[in-house]
């Protein structure tokens, strides 16, 4: 038999990672299985001593006990807060986007029309051989 665990094996597997080795040898081992098994149960009463002092802060603050019933109710509830507060920017978000896209179409119409009326305005004027200014100045033959 090979010799037993290190600390560092008996942590690992106590975190959850995989290693065949060690879990091996922890299947086969009694002594390393009874050791495993204590600090199992050490840290299970480590959990339970740290939850109930906790607690006891808590209630000498004066914060309520933690409620489990109240838990489950919460999620739901910021939840739907959410889902509530992102309806109420999106959709009129949305609206004004549909209204100023209409809005912007028919100033986009009569943006073209103005420029169409400026460039025959400038057509005219252009084509003309003498400038306006300078048509009573003009010889005629």
């Amino acid at each position: 038999m090979s010799a037993h665990l290190k600390p560092e094996e008996f942590a690992d597997l106590l975190l959850g990672i995989p290693a065949s080795a060690p879990a091996t040898h922890l299947n086969a081992c009694p002594q390393c299985r009874t050791e495993m098994e204590t600090m199992r149960q050490t840290l299970g009463s480590f959990r339970a001593a740290a939850a109930s002092w906790s607690e006891e802060a808590a209630r000498q603050v004066g914060l309520p006990p933690k409620q489990t019933a109240l838990r489950v109710w919460i999620r739901p509830a910021w939840v739907l807060a959410t889902a509530a507060m992102l309806l109420t920017v999106t959709i009129p978000l949305s609206v004004w986007r549909v209204y100023n896209d209409k809005l912007a179409a028919t100033d986009v119409q009569a943006q073209i029309s103005r420029d169409n009326e400026l460039l025959a305005h400038i057509q005219s004027e252009v084509g003309e051989t003498t400038p306006t200014p300078m048509q009573p100045l003009q010889v005629n033959p």
